[in-house]
């Protein structure tokens, strides 16, 4: 091998090394609770320009919609990768399943790919969430909610999503016993923030939800459920116009989300400003 071939090959693993380490970063910014976060070590590895198949893979799942879905999914297809062979494989393939709202489909995925990966929280997290859909595996959910938590208890984001997962339980007062838990561990973040902002909504405390919703969403701008809550707090309180803006600015980070919609639709019969009314209903439709 000649001089300009060492010199190439050299380039090329030190190259291949930045874009290892930058995928790690966006690992550990996904258990963080910050979207913000994740969103910046995002860009930071699409601005590698490298060609690795699992960069790939996140930029076709990068501001998909529905207009778009079917297309980024064939063209993800196109690139031939199974599942297993890489955790974010089959990350991508779980979020195909949940933009079609294939909640079988994507409990599947999760189990099988948080076994082959436990240590990947994006998984074991996805596991959880599809478990916590379906109402006939609640039991099951809250199991592995339980194991969740104790292999990632040291994550912020981990408490705050089992918080959010709760929500579909019935029984006990799962949030009250987060919220314990998260204000304990980590008062002085934005995940701490953010319980305290669900405990003001919980005991009808809707102005002092309203002030901490606004702090979330000010530490946070790129959290579509920051957004969302915000939006949500506001229609409560018949701040429409408000709730408008923000619930929009929530479907562009998370167009598929369902919660999301509902609070739009409910939005546009209220509205009186045509021109809000139009932006929300284009907004609602083009996600």
């Amino acid at each position: 091998m000649g001089f300009w071939d060492d010199k190439m090959s050299a380039l090329a693993e030190v190259s291949d090394a930045r874009v290892d380490e930058a995928l790690e970063r966006v690992h550990l910014a996904s258990s963080s609770g910050l979207a913000t976060l994740w969103r910046r070590e995002l860009d930071f590895l699409f601005a590698l320009n490298s060609n690795d198949p699992t960069v790939t893979a996140l930029k076709l799942l990068d501001g998909v919609n529905r207009k778009n879905l079917i297309e980024r999914y064939r063209q993800y297809r196109r690139l031939s990768l199974q599942p297993m062979d890489h955790p974010i494989f089959a990350w991508a393939e779980i979020c195909f399943a949940a933009h079609t709202n294939d909640i079988a489909r994507g409990t599947d995925i999760a189990e099988e790919a948080s076994a082959k990966f436990p240590h990947r929280y994006e998984l074991v997290a996805s596991h959880v969430r599809f478990l916590s859909l379906n109402r006939l595996s609640t039991n099951k959910a809250i199991q592995r909610c339980n194991s969740f938590l104790e292999q990632f208890h040291d994550r912020p984001g981990a408490w705050h999503a089992a918080s959010l997962f709760s929500r579909n339980w019935k029984g006990k007062d799962y949030l009250g016993q987060f919220a314990s838990s998260i204000q304990s561990r980590f008062p002085d973040t934005n995940v701490g923030k953010a319980i305290q902002r669900d405990l003001a909504v919980r005991h009808g405390n809707l102005h002092a939800a309203l002030n901490l919703a606004r702090e979330v969403v000010a530490f946070d701008p790129d959290s579509g459920l920051a957004w969302y809550e915000l939006a949500s707090i506001e229609k409560e309180l018949e701040h429409n116009e408000s709730a408008a803006k923000n619930i929009e600015l929530a479907l562009r980070v998370q167009p598929f989300n369902q919660d999301f919609l509902e609070v739009a639709r409910d939005l546009l019969d209220r509205l009186e400003d045509s021109a809000l009314k139009t932006k929300l209903l284009t907004a609602a439709s083009r996600n």
